[in-house]
């Protein structure tokens, strides 16, 4: 009776700070831990990317659009066509991991501006700039060989230095360009804008605040439907929102182990019932709740896992972003080599491993010279440097 009195405490206590002073749930001295098996989910839910995207082995040369019919020629689709058709959700789930660690790591935390944009030009910048760079020589070569650039619409002038200045989709919705899935990030950017110039109000409004801000945007998404930053907006406040929830119910995982378990059964029960496709609700309900009630089950079970498999999620997790923008080059490179036969090739069940093992193949060591190195090396130049003590005067 006394422990069923003290979990009734626990739990009214965590509901209470569901609403509370931003103090209360994200105190400046706290240290953040890294949640290794979320950082794995988004690598995971990069790869579901790579699979909605091997489509594009069945592009004709110079057609830039899917048929409904290429996915059905994609091996064993009978049994992966989830991941064929519905791999692209892969991008909202990176979304709301970005809010949810976003708020994670900044709510509470006494950071400046300035670390807040270098860390996250040198965490973006670099891999871009170097893929861009590679996918234009390679539709240069696709050029030479074939006579007609190769999977994204658009290859020009204006459109490569939008892509320069990462700004390549904030009004162009529907138009790919270049380093085509770089588009996601492009529009992300903007909402780490909003992120940051609300960092100070909106935690002090508990879980509503954020919730509040993904409904705007929800609105603002029906209203604007030239550009996918509101798309964005929603899903990362979303995952903001499922910070405050997993912050105040720190005490109580296996409560929240519950909570998500029930929201990923009823949001894939959901998708089940009415298609990811044919109903708005499975996009402004149902796939928040799947994912939402993933990223709850997981945050709850970290310390409950076992540690070599936290070291191997976080080992992936680092390659995600490697994974997610490395994959077009690999798929360009495949183009050149194989030529207009390689829709042929892309129907035989030894040519998707073969895909996903080079994308993997080349995302870890670009991972581990390039990125990484680059991240940590415009970090340390662009740290304020202490005033250099005044030189002491002649005797």
């Amino acid at each position: 009776m006394a422990s069923m009195r003290g979990y009734a405490r626990d739990l009214a206590a965590a509901c209470a700070a569901l609403v509370a002073p931003a103090a209360r749930v994200y105190p400046a001295e706290r240290r953040v831990a890294r949640l290794m098996l979320l950082d794995g989910a988004r690598a995971l839910a990069a790869v579901a990317v790579l699979f909605f995207h091997y489509v594009h082995f069945f592009y004709p040369l110079g057609t830039f659009a899917k048929a409904d019919a290429m996915a059905p020629h994609a091996p064993m689709y009978a049994q992966l066509w989830l991941l064929y058709e519905l791999g692209r959700f892969g991008v909202q789930l990176f979304w709301m991991i970005s809010g949810f660690v976003f708020a994670a790591v900044y709510y509470g935390r006494p950071a400046t501006s300035r670390e807040f944009v270098v860390n996250r030009f040198a965490r973006l910048y670099p891999l871009h700039f170097a893929t861009l760079l590679l996918v234009t020589a390679l539709q240069f070569a696709a050029i030479a060989r074939f006579g007609t650039h190769l999977l994204f619409v658009a290859f020009d002038v204006p459109h490569f230095f939008l892509q320069l200045a990462f700004a390549s989709n904030w009004l162009f919705r529907f138009q790919s360009s270049f380093n085509g899935p770089i588009w996601s990030v492009s529009v992300e950017v903007l909402i780490y804008a909003v992120f940051w110039l609300t960092r100070h109000r909106l935690p002090a409004l508990g879980v509503i605040g954020p919730l509040a801000l993904a409904a705007a945007m929800m609105v603002l998404r029906r209203t604007v439907d030239q550009t996918e930053v509101f798309n964005c907006g929603f899903h990362f406040f979303l995952g903001v929102a499922l910070c405050t929830v997993w912050r105040s119910f720190v005490p109580l995982p296996r409560t929240l182990m519950t909570v998500g378990g029930a929201m990923l059964a009823t949001g894939a029960a959901g998708l089940v019932a009415v298609g990811a496709e044919r109903a708005w609700v499975a996009q402004i309900v149902l796939v928040p709740l799947l994912f939402g009630g993933l990223i709850l089950l997981l945050v709850a079970i970290e310390d409950f896992a076992p540690v070599r498999l936290r070291a191997a999620f976080a080992a992936l997790g680092d390659r995600t972003y490697s994974i997610y923008l490395i994959h077009v080059p690999v798929q360009l490179a495949m183009f050149l080599v194989l030529g207009p036969r390689i829709a042929e090739f892309a129907r035989q069940a030894w040519f998707l491993p073969l895909f996903i093992g080079l994308v993997m193949a080349v995302a870890w060591p670009c991972y581990r010279w390039f990125e990484a190195p680059a991240r940590d090396w415009l970090r340390r130049f662009a740290r304020p440097r202490p005033c250099a003590a005044a030189a002491p005067a002649a005797a």
